[in-house]
């Protein structure tokens, strides 16, 4: 929080209010107190699991990057940067932490009409080779394959940007 100066801003009274973030990343603690609050819509697009993360006693990076994002000011746990902000919580990564690009285009379109997304946060990575890689015998793929995904992927960024909505996105 000192990194970003968020205590200095909240006394400000800049708490996110009227803020709305998706998050896209694995599934959510939907139940979590500090996130449940926060929380005006949760959505799947990894075939066969719902929004909830369902691994047991493991790590939840989605979980951890909405409470980063808004975890509610309630005096129990922590605090986010913006806790006044809401959240639409955007599964594109399986609980495993690997997913489709498909999934991510999807959940990018979600978010820009929604109607009331302010931000897209997508804490995602890969490694797409610009010539393609055919040394995968599971997933080869060629230059006009990468081509073609990057071409889709800024398509649907520029769609949301067109629509008002800021992106923000981890590289790894």
């Amino acid at each position: 929080h000192d990194s970003v100066n968020a205590p200095e801003a909240w006394e400000a009274g800049q708490r996110g209010q009227g803020a709305v973030v998706a998050v896209l990343d694995t599934g959510f603690d939907l139940d979590h107190p500090d996130l449940a609050p926060q929380i005006i819509d949760a959505v799947s697009f990894v075939p066969g699991e719902t929004a909830t993360y369902a691994l047991p006693n493991t790590f939840s990076h989605g979980t951890h990057t909405s409470g980063t994002i808004a975890a509610a000011d309630n005096a129990f746990g922590t605090i986010g940067v913006a806790p006044d902000a809401k959240l639409v919580l955007i599964k594109v990564l399986s609980d495993a932490g690997s997913g489709d690009f498909s999934w991510a285009i999807e959940g990018i379109l979600y978010a820009a009409n929604h109607g009331d997304v302010d931000i897209i946060n997508m804490s995602l990575g890969a490694v797409i080779a610009k010539n393609g890689d055919l040394s995968d015998p599971d997933e080869p793929y060629t230059a006009r394959d990468a081509a073609e995904l990057r071409v889709a992927v800024s398509r649907a960024t520029t769609y949301a940007y067109q629509h008002g909505v800021t992106i923000f996105a981890s590289e790894g």
